[in-house]
Parts: structure tokens; C-alpha cells; sequence
């Protein structure tokens, strides 16, 4: 951002000085040197400066203000704080450009002590800042976090008489507003800017789309590159930033588009495709000519699929381009299709990531590690390992060997698919391999947290100990997946004993003992684990004990150890254990802390009060809900109707299928079998059929459970006969939902007819309830009847009647008590 201070006068100085000496023999000074020497001080001192050992005031105070430098650098605050004051005491004392090439350092090593410490020196010294001064004292504070200190000194500087704050010390502070993601310190020089009229430049807007880009907005992305766009020509240095922001905010259209733009400018340069004295690309091998006749394929499936809705445009008007080396321009371009190939590996469009991998080839540009590496990603994620090990081949035929990023994404995927034997053996091979390729911190956790998801605690504590053989440090990432892993033993608190709560305290005190001799301490999701594998046993004590020493250290440290998903947790543990109360004081310490609850949180006590029969509380958190501006979803819904079903307010319950349908959440199969359980539970015949013939307008396919409602509703009533015809129709509903399955020949539809009725009978006959006779009865009757088609029993008696009576529901004309 700066311009070098290695081409100051400082380092002028340093050139003149070593003028200085004549060039004369060694001999001829030793000579002279001894011919002048009276006594031995004297000749001494004779000797060294005959020779050129002896330095002038120059050299020494160039040589001193590079050892302070390099102290800086390297950290030694002490040293250099015991040096600088000699700076000053020199035949030749420091100067204002000397002082400057101290705060250079000090900005580079991002040490504001020292910063201060030159600023001092420079005060004591009557040295007067310049501003190339402030300029780097201000990058320091920038750089080291200190934004508001920062923008104070700016604010001073637009006010003073003497230096004034200029459009580099505004960038300067708009490039710390970037590297540390703040927006409210941007706006706040913005209106400093605006405020002095100083007129923001390209870098000024190259930084605001940066800082857009890191905060993932969109909007404020598209309208600082509008407004560069019409200040005229741009570097291609800005055009590159802007593409990365759009890539960064997920906006890959627009990204697409300045790509598309800075494409058509190389173009227009002949000097683009030919560099000097290199081939424009390396010679393919037999292996790489396959791997990019597949990759390039990708291009023609585009023009037959939409599957992206975006093409990269062949030619539109190209621009010419000057000012800029075609080197300069195709290292940016470069990183441009490197940010959008990783873009859309992310957004998991592996086509147009491949497609953007074959233009780059076309335009000549080099391959790089990273180039493959985002190509890999995508491929793995869009088509498997299988064809992302072609990438790899590929790569190592053009000469790119693999690192540890792309054994590491072959890892990913042979741990997603489930193939956890071919990821351990990767994670071996890596391991055997050059350092470069060797697993890190990050390949561990992906395996280790594979192993949590396939219960494997085995393998997991495998990996964990091959990590620390290996002289990896693990990290919280590291404990937090070990914690799901081999934390859980029975999984549900109803199914914990007093062995299986033994066994999940001695593994939990052995990961937090190896965490502690780490020095890894706990974070919010390490601390969300813990609280779920205590929670998954029934622990709910020492769960307990763990919320309140992490809310002691909330209190007392900046340190959040507690969020929404920790308090969440223990809720759900003390519902899971019938502890209603203890789970409602959490909430109401969550609220308290400022901790803001989300649907989930809401979810979890809406279901506790049907364990309660408490219709009201559950309706006042919805009404907290809906002043939390909190829309209830699916669960929200379903759980309510449950607490009024349990609490025998059927008709409530009903109600608020409706308001759930008006407010455009789909009811599944969870909320008609709740609704149809009550009303079976209160013989309400009418309702059931309507229910019934709901769920088929909603096209949600029964269940056995919805079966064994309706089925139980008639045989209490000994209604033997419409029982058989309502298990022939769910059951075809069941087999066949509504518009799901295609080309189902009828053989293969009797089979499977057959199929299931062997298996309900099997079940009817192992079972003493009242509702296997049902089952026995009618799969009997229908076997003896022998199989229908779906368009028969759709059109059966029972059928028909539904649809009849769910018509005068929905009039009026029948009432709810029928």
C-alpha cells in the first residue's frame, strides 16, 4: 500500500558511504598503516582505519537501525528498546527517515509496543512525523486490531495543521476495516471521508468490495463494483477482487459476468496467448488428453441441461488493454477462475466447475495445485471419489503432484460415503508420505468425526492415537468429535443403566484429562458435545454441575462458552429424563443471560408440555414466538397438537391443522396419526374418515400406524367389514402413494401385494392386541378375495363414502359430534 522504503534516502546513504572508501590494495594500507603507528592504542585505532575497519557516522547509524529493525522483526522487544536510544546518541544522530524505516518494520511485524516505542524516541529527539510516518503507525494499529485507535489518529489528522490525513491513510484504515471483517469501522471512515471531501479511489473501492465479500453481502458487493465500474478503466488487480467478493457472497451470476468481461479483454491482446520464450501451455499426455476430453464434455451436457442456468459467453466486444504487463493480467486472471472453480465446487455445481477447469485450458493459463485442488472438491462432491481419482491422475500428468488438500478431499469423500477402511488406509498412506503431503490437523478431525456418525468409537480413538504419534496437536474440533464419538453408549436416557453411566463418566473424564494435559480448553461446541453425550446417558447432575461452571466463566470471562445449541441440549436432556421443571428454569436463566432462544429451543418445551397436559403454557410460548418474530415450522405445529390431543381437546387440535395448512406448512404423516389417535381414543368415527380422506387430498401416504388407528376405531364398534375394505385402501395407499411411484408393472404390484400381506399376517398371528385380529382378519379376507387394482380399491365403497362425507365436513353440513 506504501510505497518501499528501501528506496529512500537511507538506503542512498548506504551506497555513498561504501563510495567513500578508495580502492586501494590490502597490502599498501597494511603498509602505511604500520609506518603511522606510535604506540599501541594509537596504532591500533591507525591500523582500523587504514584498513576501512572503522566506521563513519553514516555507517554506523545505518548498521544500528538495522540491527533494531531485524529485533523487530524477529521479536526481541528488549534488545531493541536497549538499541534505540543509541540511534539518538551518534556522531550522525537518527533522522525522520531512519524513524520511518523502524515503523516500516513494525507494521510489517505487527508490533505496536515497538511502534509506540519509535514514536516515543522520536518525540524524545524533537523528530517530527512526516506522513509517511503516520502512515505506517497507522498500518500498525491496523493491523494489530486497534481500529478505533486507528480512526481516532485519522480523525486528529483531518484536523491538524501541519500533516494531513491523505487517500493512502484512508485506504490504509479501510484495509484493517477488511482484514478485520468490520463494517461499523468502515462506515465510520467512509463518513470521515465524507466529511473532509476526500474522494474515495479504485483502491478505496477495491477494499469496501473485500470487506463485502468476507461479511458474505451480496448487495453491498454489487453496488461498490457498479460504482468502480463507472469511474472508468480498471486494473486488472480490481477486477480479480471483485470477483473473489461475489464468490466469497455466493453470487456466482455476477461473478460469472466479470469473468466473462475480463476474458474478452485478454482477448483482445495478441500478447496474452504467448509468453516469451514459454510454450502458452505444457504438452498433454495420452492420461491428461483423456482426463480433459471427460472434463470438456461437461460443456456440451450444459447446452442440453439447465443444470446451472449460467454459460461462459465465447466472445462479446473486447476492450484493448494498456498500462498492464499480460504477466500481471494473467496471474489475476488466474486467481479469478481459481475463486469461481471453488465457488461453485462449494455450491455444489460440479459441472460449471469442471467447464470453468477446460476454459481455463483453452485460454492457456497455468494449472496450479489450488486449480485442482477446487476442481477436486467439486468432483468429489458432485460425482464421487471414484472419478475424483482421475482428477489426481490428471494433475500428476501435467506435473502437479498432490499435497496434503488433496489426499485430504479424497479422505472427505471415502468418509461421507461410508467407505471409513479406504479413508484409514489413505490416512496411512499420507502419513508414510513427503511432509508436504502429510495428513494435518484437519484430516484427523473429518475421520474422526466420520466415526461419530458411523457409532464406530474403535476406530475413532484409532485415529486419535495415531494423531498423537504422529506429534499433531489436537484442537477443540479434534475433542469435540472424539466427545460424540465414544461419549454415547446407550444413546437415550429410558435406555441408559447404572453400567452404561459408568462407562460415558470414565471416557468423558479421560477426553476432558487429555484435554486439559493439551492445553485445549473448552468452546462453545466442544461444550454443546459434552452437554449431549451427559445428556444422551441421563447425566443430567453433572450436566447440570458443567452449565453452571460455564455460565461462572461467561460471567467472568469475554469467553461465551454457552450459546442457544448448549442451553438447547440440556433442555432436551432434563424433557428426555421427566425433569419439566428443571428444563423451564433453563429457559427462563437463558433469557435472562441475553441468550436468544431459536425455534429449537421452542420445539423442545412445546413438546414438554404434553408430557405436562398443559395447554396454556404451551400457547404462551407460541405467543412468545410470534414476538420473537420466530415462525413455527412443521415440529412447532405437530407438537402442539399433540399437547391439546393429550389434554382431550380434540377439536383444538383440529383447528390448528388448519391454521398450519393457511400458514403453508404441510402436514406429514406424524400430525394425522396423532389427530387420528385421539379420535379413535374418542370413538369419533366421522372425524377419523375425515381425517383419512384428508391425508389423501394433502398426498401424504398412510403408514401402519395410521392403519392400526383406523382399523381399531372399527373394530370397537365391530364394524368387521369396513375394517377389511379401510386396510385394503390404506394399504394400497401404503404400496402405491399417490402420484409417487411410475412404471409398476401389475405382476410386480401383486408380488408386492402378496409380499406384504404374508408379512401383516405373520405379524397378526405373533400378536395378542385387539388390532392384530383386525389385520388377521381382513389380509385373510383379502387373500381369499385375491389382489385389486389400485383404481378398483380407490373406487371401492369405503372409498367413495369419504370422499361424500369429507365434501358436507367442508359445507357444514356435518358436524364434529357425528
Amino acid at each position: 500500500m506504501y510505497k518501499s522504503l528501501r528506496a529512500v534516502p537511507f538506503r542512498r546513504s548506504l551506497s555513498a558511504t561504501k563510495r567513500v572508501l578508495a580502492p586501494q590494495s590490502v597490502a599498501a594500507i597494511t603498509e602505511d598503516a604500520h609506518k603511522s603507528q606510535n604506540s599501541s592504542t594509537v596504532g591500533q585505532e591507525a591500523t582500523e582505519s587504514a584498513l576501512g575497519l572503522t566506521q563513519t557516522g553514516v555507517q554506523r547509524i545505518d548498521n544500528l537501525t538495522r540491527r533494531v529493525s531485524r529485533d523487530i522483526k524477529l521479536g526481541r522487544d528488549e534488545v531493541a528498546t536497549r538499541l534505540l536510544p543509541r540511534m539518538g546518541s551518534q556522531d550522525r544522530p537518527a533522522t525522520v527517515v531512519y524513524c520511518n524505516y523502524l515503523l516500516n518494520s513494525c507494521a510489517r511485524a505487527r508490533n505496536l509496543n515497538m511502534a509506540k516505542e519509535v514514536y516515543r524516541f522520536m518525540e524524545r529527539n524533537g523528530l517530527r512525523m512526516n506522513e509517511i510516518s503516520y502512515g505506517c503507525f497507522l498500518r500498525t494499529l491496523c493491523r494489530t486490531g486497534q481500529l478505533d485507535e486507528a480512526l481516532e489518529l485519522l480523525s486528529v489528522l483531518s484536523r491538524s495543521k501541519g500533516v494531513k490525513a491523505n487517500l493512502v491513510m484512508y485506504n490504509t484504515v479501510l484495509n484493517g476495516c477488511s482484514l478485520a471483517k468490520s463494517k461499523v469501522h468502515a462506515d465510520k471512515c467512509l463518513a470521515l471521508m465524507d466529511r473532509q471531501g476526500v474522494a474515495k479511489d479504485e483502491m478505496s473501492y477495491v477494499e469496501l468490495i473485500k470487506l463485502s465479500g468476507l461479511l458474505q453481502d451480496t448487495s453491498s458487493v454489487k453496488r461498490w463494483w457498479e460504482e468502480l465500474v463507472t469511474k472508468g478503466e480498471l486494473s486488472p488487480s480490481s477486477r480479480c477482487t471483485a470477483i473473489v467478493a461475489l464468490c466469497r457472497s455466493r453470487a456466482l451470476p455476477e461473478a460469472l459476468t466479470a469473468l466473462t468481461e475480463m476474458s474478452n479483454i485478454l482477448s483482445a491482446n495478441s500478447s496474452f496467448h504467448l509468453l516469451p520464450g514459454k510454450r502458452s501451455r505444457p504438452p498433454r499426455s495420452e492420461t491428461e488428453s483423456d482426463t480433459r476430453e471427460e472434463l470438456s464434455s461437461s460443456q456440451s451436457e450444459r447446452r442440453s441441461e439447465p443444470h446451472t442456468g449460467h454459460d461462459i459467453p465465447g466472445s462479446s466486444e473486447a476492450q484493448p488493454l494498456t498500462g498492464f504487463h499480460h504477466w500481471e493480467v494473467r496471474k489475476e486472471l488466474q486467481d479469478a477462475f481459481n475463486a469461481l472453480i471453488n465457488a461453485a465446487g462449494q455450491a455444489g455445481q460440479h459441472k460449471l466447475a469442471e467447464s470453468l477447469f477446460s476454459e481455463m485450458r483453452n485460454l492457456g493459463l497455468r494449472l496450479s495445485i489450488y486449480t485442482f485442488n477446487a476442481l477436486l472438491r467439486a468432483v468429489v462432491e458432485g460425482r464421487g471419489v471414484s472419478h475424483a481419482l482421475r482428477v489426481v491422475r490428471s494433475m500428476e500428468a501435467v506435473g502437479v503432484r498432490p499435497d496434503t488438500h488433496t489426499f485430504t478431499t479424497l479422505l472427505d469423500g471415502y468418509s461421507r460415503s461410508g467407505k471409513l477402511d479406504k479413508a484409514e488406509a489413505l490416512l496411512a498412506k499420507m502419513e508414510d508420505s513427503k511432509p508436504n503431503q502429510r495428513p494435518s490437523i484437519y484430516t484427523y478431525n473429518i475421520l474422526i468425526k466420520a466415526c461419530a456418525s458411523k457409532n464406530d468409537p474403535e476406530r475413532a480413538l484409532r485415529v486419535f492415537a495415531k494423531m498423537k504419534e504422529s506429534g499433531t496437536a489436537p484442537d477443540s474440533h479434534t475433542y469435540c468429535a472424539l466427545l460424540s464419538a465414544c461419549g454415547a453408549v446407550s444413546g437415550r436416557p429410558d435406555l441408559s443403566d447404572a453400567w452404561s453411566r459408568k462407562e460415558v463418566a470414565q471416557r468423558v473424564i479421560a477426553i476432558e484429562k487429555d484435554m486439559a494435559q493439551s492445553g485445549v480448553h473448552h468452546t462453545a461446541a466442544s461444550v454443546s458435545a459434552l452437554m449431549s453425550v451427559l445428556g444422551s446417558e441421563g447425566i443430567v447432575d453433572a450436566m447440570l454441575q458443567n452449565l453452571r461452571a460455564c455460565q461462572e466463566t461467561d460471567l467472568t470471562t469475554r469467553k461465551k462458552l454457552l450459546d442457544t445449541t448448549a442451553y438447547n441440549t440440556a433442555m432436551n436432556a432434563f424433557v428426555q429424563s421427566k425433569k419439566f421443571d428443571e428444563a423451564w428454569d433453563i429457559f427462563t436463566e437463558m433469557r435472562s443471560l441475553d441468550v436468544r432462544p431459536d425455534i429449537y429451543t421452542y420445539n423442545i418445551l412445546i413438546n414438554a408440555c404434553s408430557h405436562k397436559q398443559s395447554v396454556s403454557t404451551a400457547l404462551e410460548l407460541m405467543d412468545i414466538m410470534r414476538k420473537a418474530k420466530i415462525a413455527p415450522d412443521l415440529i412447532t405445529y405437530n407438537s402442539l397438537i399433540k399437547v391439546m390431543c393429550h389434554c382431550g381437546e380434540l377439536d383444538s387440535g383440529l383447528r390448528v391443522l388448519g391454521e398450519m395448512q393457511d400458514a403453508g406448512v404441510q402436514p406429514d404423516v406424524t400430525t394425522f396419526n396423532t389427530l387420528l389417535a385421539s379420535a379413535s381414543y374418542h370413538k369419533r368415527k366421522g372425524l377419523a374418515e375425515y381425517l383419512v380422506e384428508e391425508m389423501r387430498l394433502c398426498n401424504v401416504a398412510p403408514d401402519t400406524h395410521t392403519c392400526s388407528q383406523v382399523i381399531s376405531l372399527y373394530m370397537r364398534s365391530g364394524n368387521l367389514a369396513e375394517a377389511s375394505e379401510a386396510l385394503s385402501v390404506l394399504s394400497s395407499r401404503m404400496r402405491k402413494p399417490m402420484g409417487t411411484q411410475q412404471g409398476v408393472t401389475e405382476e410386480d404390484e401383486n408380488a408386492s401385494s402378496d409380499k406384504d400381506s404374508d408379512e401383516e399376517l405373520e405379524a397378526a398371528l405373533l400378536s395378542p392386541e385387539p388390532e392384530a385380529h383386525a389385520v388377521y382378519t381382513s389380509t385373510l379376507a383379502g387373500v381369499i378375495q385375491g389382489p385389486h387394482d389400485a383404481s378398483y380399491i380407490e373406487n371401492s365403497t369405503w372409498a367413495t363414502r369419504l370422499r361424500e362425507q369429507h365434501e358436507l365436513w367442508n359445507r357444514g353440513l356435518q358436524k364434529g359430534t357425528t
